[in-house]
């Protein structure tokens, strides 16, 4: 069994030729200047302390004497509690030796309210070729590798909205897919859907039409100039079928289908955190009302999970900082999070905090189909 990396990691660039609409992605980096930077960012997934002893970051096909020559390593890369000073955790690699490896302190270890964040910059690849990022990390539990293709194209060349035009259709519908694109004469563009048309040349478009889906379907945008290959991915759900002489179901006294809103209160979410399963697409909404005596009320970490998925389908922290108060209390700033169905949502407070009982976090649930979030 391959080894899993003990730190979530994400990689940008100074020159992004590629851009997603969120809840998209971009599986594949792609750059339209040279030279340029790569900012990496490291996270704990889990609220215990996750030590990690070394990172190394390698990119293939490329020296630093003739592709790097001005590479550099931030100086200081920090561990920066979310409540707290900075704490260096690692010491900079020699920016003239590839792979560059960062030495970790064995004091400290990591935990999901803290960042580890540090650039290589200076880097230089040629037009038209593809490479490949290697970031090896070495832990209690042995090494394991995450891996990034990284390709150039040409200055003017730019991907930029993909995406489509509903997150959530009803079943038996066709999609709708745009994105804006400026491509070079030798540059192609095609677009594969999963269970359906592959490798649909839609060079000179900018939106383009599916078959009738049946159920949740991804997509993938290609880009492609000699060996360099960008890939742009979103994908569509299929909301559940629109029962339309039901108001409310219940059984055993508990509402199980309904399409009106449904108010929650969570009085027992610590730190083992919360998950709650979509039954139907729709949006929830969030807000903490606590004493505004307590200082440094926790923030809240809001993952979403694909079914069947290792990795977030999306991840976001809802600051939970007081800005006005009502009726005595103060009360947070409200999240609004799209659910697909049968997603997964994982609520985790920062790390050591709790919610105390006389605190409470209120969510409202909007389907947009037949179903409880539970």
């Amino acid at each position: 069994m391959t080894p899993t990396p003990q730190l979530r990691y994400s990689i940008t660039t100074s020159s992004p030729a590629t851009e997603a609409t969120p809840p998209g992605t971009t599986p594949s980096l792609a750059v339209n200047k040279s030279p340029f930077s790569l900012f990496i960012e490291a996270k704990a997934p889990t609220p215990a302390p996750t030590p990690v002893s070394e990172i190394s970051v390698s990119i293939s096909g490329i020296t630093p004497g003739k592709a790097v020559p001005n590479s550099a390593i931030s100086k200081n890369p920090t561990h920066k509690p979310k409540h707290g000073a900075k704490i260096p955790l690692f010491t900079a690699p020699n920016p003239a030796v590839m792979p560059y490896t960062l030495k970790g302190d064995p004091q400290y270890s990591m935990n999901s309210a803290d960042t580890l964040g540090f650039t290589i910059a200076g880097l230089e690849i040629d037009e038209g070729k593809k490479y490949r990022i290697d970031i090896t990390e070495k832990s209690g539990t042995g090494q394991a590798t995450s891996s990034w293709e990284l390709s150039r194209f040409s200055d003017t060349f730019s991907i930029r909205e993909f995406g489509p035009e509903h997150l959530a259709i009803p079943l038996g519908n066709p999609c709708h897919l745009t994105w804006r694109s400026t491509l070079p004469h030798d540059t192609t563009l095609k677009l594969s859907q999963a269970d359906g048309p592959t490798n649909t040349d839609v060079t000179h478009e900018q939106t383009w039409t599916s078959p009738p889906l049946l159920h949740d379907t991804v997509f993938d945008l290609v880009a492609s100039h000699q060996q360099a290959t960008a890939t742009l991915e979103t994908i569509v759900h299929i909301s559940h079928p629109d029962l339309t002489n039901i108001t409310n179901l219940t059984a055993a006294n508990t509402v199980t289908l309904t399409t009106h809103p449904l108010h929650y209160t969570h009085t027992k979410l610590n730190t083992s955190s919360l998950t709650l399963t979509a039954e139907t697409d729709g949006l929830l909404t969030l807000a903490l009302d606590f004493d505004p005596s307590t200082p440094n009320p926790p923030d809240i970490t809001c993952t979403v999970t694909a079914p069947g998925s290792n990795g977030p389908f999306y991840e976001t922290t809802f600051q939970t900082l007081p800005q006005h108060h009502d009726n005595g209390n103060a009360l947070a700033p409200r999240l609004t999070l799209p659910l697909p169905h049968n997603h997964t949502l994982t609520l985790r407070p920062s790390p050591n905090t709790t919610i105390p009982n006389r605190h409470a976090l209120h969510s409202t649930w909007y389907p947009h189909g037949y179903g409880r979030l539970a």
